[in-house]
C-alpha cells in the first residue's frame, strides 16, 4: 500500500526515494510484534503498542528496503502501508577540477513539492532551496522531475542519488596501488606512493598521508577535520556527533588509508541507521584498504558483515573481531573472500557461519554459549591450513553428565577435523559447571593433542577426580599442558 499522493515510487531509478512503514493489520499480531522487535530491537511493550495502535513502525527507509520489509510482514498475512516521504537527486560535473569540492545542484521532492537547491557537500542538508514548486497531481510532478533530470543530463552533468554516491564517484582511485597496499605485509612504502599520487590528484588523502608518515598527528587531525565532508560525505556529521559514553568509533590511519575501523554502536545514530552507517563507511575510498575490523552491537544481527562490503576490501582484511553481546547471532555465510584474514575473534555472541575457508588464518578465538552441530560443521572443510592457535570458550557446562552426553562427541568431532592438522596451541575454557574424568579423557585422547605444542586447560572446572587424572596423564603428553594452580 502507498500514500494518497503516490507519485514518488514511480520516479526514475536515479532518485533516492525514502519511505515510512505503518502497520495496518493482520491476523497474526504476535508474529508482527516479533518481527518488529527483530527489526528495531525495541522492547516488547513498545512493539506491542505500535502494532495495536497501527502506528508508524519505521521511518525514512530506502524504498527498496521498505518493500523488502513489507514482504516479510506479508509472509504471515500482515499488511503494512509504504508511505513515500521524499525523493532526492543530485547533479554534478564529473570533469570538475574541484572534484568533491565542486558546486552541486539537488532536486528534492517531498509530498507534492519539488525544490531545487544549490550548494556544496558541506552545506547540505541545511541549504535553502533556490526554487520551489507545488503540484496538484503526481503525473505533473513526475513530468517536472523528468524535465529537470533531462536538462541536467543535456548540460553534461551526471546524476546520483545521494552525497555518499557523489563522494565515491568523484574521489580519485588507483586500483593498482590500492591492490598493492592490500597485498603488502607492510604497506608503508606503497602507502607513500599512493599518498603522492592522491596529492597530485588534489585529494585531501594525499597531504593527510604525508602528515601521517611524518608523524605529524596533530596536524593530520586538523586537516582531517577540515576535509571530513570530502572524505566521508553525509556520514561526517554522524562521526562527529558520536557520544563516546555510549558508542565507539575509531579510525586508525596508515598514510592516506584507514587501516583499522572500530564500530561499537549500542544505539541508533541520528540521521542514519547503524547498518547503513557500516555499509556506507566501508564503501568509501578512504576505507578501501582497511585491514582490521572490530564490530559490536545488536545491528550486526540485521546483516552479514562480510557480504555487506566490497569483495576487494574483504580480500585485504587481516583481522576481524566481533565482541558481541550474549546470545547475539552473527551470520557470515561465505568466508572465501577473506583470503588474507589471519585473526578471527568472536566473544559473547552466537556464530551462524558457513564453512571456515580461511587459508591464511593463524588464530581463531570463539567464546560461545555452548557447542552445537552447526558450529562443528563450519570446521568440516579442510581450509585452515595455517591455523596455529584455537581458543574455545563456553559459557557454562551442563551439570551431572551433560558435558559427556551432550557435547563430548561434538567437541571430539571438532578436534578431529582435518582442517586442524596444523594446530599448535589449543585453549579450552568453560565458565561454569563441573567436568568429569570421562570428559577429560575424551579431550586428552584426541590425536590432535599429540601434535600440539601447548594445551591450556587451566580455565576448565574439573572435579577433583578429573583434575588428579589430568595431572597424571599430562606428564605422558609431548605438549606442554597448562593447568590451574
Amino acid at each position: 500500500m502507498t500514500s494518497t499522493f503516490s507519485g514518488l515510487e514511480h520516479l526514475h531509478p536515479d532518485f533516492d526515494v525514502r519511505a515510512d512503514l505503518r502497520y495496518v493489520g493482520g491476523p497474526k499480531k504476535i508474529q508482527a510484534i516479533k518481527l518488529l522487535r527483530e527489526l528495531t530491537k525495541i522492547g516488547l511493550a513498545d512493539a506491542k503498542t505500535l502494532i495495536e495502535e497501527g502506528a508508524h513502525l519505521l521511518r525514512d527507509l530506502p524504498l527498496a528496503e521498505a518493500r523488502e520489509i513489507a514482504e516479510r510482514f506479508a509472509a504471515f498475512e500482515s499488511v503494512v502501508e509504504i508511505i513515500p516521504r521524499s525523493a532526492t537527486l543530485i547533479a554534478f560535473d564529473p570533469r570538475h577540477p574541484a572534484r568533491t569540492r565542486q558546486p552541486l545542484e539537488r532536486m528534492r521532492i517531498t509530498g507534492p513539492v519539488l525544490e531545487i537547491a544549490r550548494g556544496h557537500i558541506d552545506s547540505w542538508p541545511d541549504a535553502d532551496p533556490t526554487e520551489q514548486r507545488r503540484f496538484e497531481d503526481p503525473a505533473s510532478l513526475r513530468a517536472a522531475a523528468d524535465a529537470q533530470r533531462h536538462a541536467w543530463q543535456d548540460a553534461g552533468l551526471e546524476l546520483c542519488a545521494d552525497l555518499l554516491a557523489f563522494v565515491n564517484r568523484t574521489s580519485p582511485r588507483n586500483p593498482e596501488l590500492e591492490q598493492q597496499f592490500r597485498e603488502a605485509d607492510d604497506p608503508t612504502q606503497v602507502g607513500l606512493v599512493l599518498a603522492d599520487w592522491l596529492e597530485a590528484e588534489g585529494d585531501p588523502r594525499g597531504p593527510l598521508g604525508a602528515l601521517h608518515h611524518a608523524g605529524a598527528n596533530e596536524d593530520a587531525k586538523s586537516l582531517l577535520a577540515r576535509h571530513a565532508h570530502e572524505l566521508f560525505g553525509p556520514l561526517a556529521p554522524t562521526l562527529e556527533a558520536i557520544d563516546p559514553e555510549l558508542d565507539r568509533i575509531e579510525l586508525e590511519w596508515t598514510g592516506s588509508q584507514v587501516t583499522r575501523l572500530v564500530l561499537e554502536l549500542h544505539r541508533e545514530q541520528p540521521g542514519v541507521e547503524n547498518t547503513a552507517l557500516y555499509r556506507g563507511l566501508l564503501s568509501l575510498p578512504a576505507l578501501a584498504c582497511v585491514r582490521a575490523l572490530e564490530l559490536d552491537g545488536a545491528w550486526l544481527q540485521r546483516l552479514d558483515p562480510c557480504a555487506a562490503i566490497p569483495a576487494e576490501t574483504l580480500a585485504g582484511l587481516r583481522s576481524l573481531a566481533l565482541p558481541c553481546g550474549p546470545w547475539m547471532t552473527v551470520t557470515i555465510a561465505d568466508f572465501s573472500p577473506l583470503e588474507r584474514l589471519q585473526s578471527l575473534r568472536m566473544t559473547g555472541g552466537w556464530p551462524a557461519w558457513g564453512p571456515l575457508r580461511l587459508p591464511a588464518l593463524r588464530s581463531l578465538e570463539l567464546h560461545v554459549p555452548f557447542l552445537d552441530e552447526k558450529l562443528v560443521a563450519a570446521f568440516a572443510a579442510p581450509a585452515l591450513d595455517r591455523l596455529e592457535r584455537l581458543e574455545l570458550s563456553f559459557s557454562s557446562a551442563p551439570m551431572s553428565d551433560g558435558w559427556v552426553d551432550d557435547y563430548a562427541s561434538l567437541l571430539r568431532e571438532l578436534l578431529d577435523a582435518e582442517a586442524l592438522t596444523g594446530l599448535r596451541r589449543l585453549v579450552l575454557r568453560v565458565d561454569d559447571g563441573r567436568l568429569d574424568q570421562r570428559f577429560a579423557a575424551m579431550v586428552l585422547d584426541a590425536p590432535l593433542i599429540r601434535r600440539l605444542e601447548h594445551l591450556d586447560i587451566a580455565a576448565c572446572p574439573w572435579d577433583a577426580a578429573a583434575l588428579a587424572w589430568v595431572r597424571e596423564r599430562s606428564a605422558e603428553l609431548p605438549c606442554q599442558v597448562q593447568l590451574k594452580g
